[in-house]
């Protein structure tokens, strides 16, 4: 299990927790952008938890709200 970068809540990441190549859940939202994520307290060491990369991408208007 991974946890998550902001709001610590422990999830499946399909990369970092080596699922043999299968893609994450997170490949299916659009790219979001460096500052955005470092903005959002990310440095690249770990992800986010769906919630709270959902609520980035929507933030950078990448999403609907």
């Amino acid at each position: 299990m991974s946890k998550c970068v902001k709001c610590e809540q422990e999830f499946h990441c399909a990369m970092a927790d080596g699922e043999n190549g299968q893609p994450c859940w997170c490949t299916t939202l659009p790219v979001i952008p460096a500052s955005a994520l470092a903005d959002a307290g990310g440095d690249g060491s770990a992800c986010f938890c769906p919630d709270c990369l959902g609520m980035i991408a929507r933030q950078a208007g990448l999403l609907p709200s």
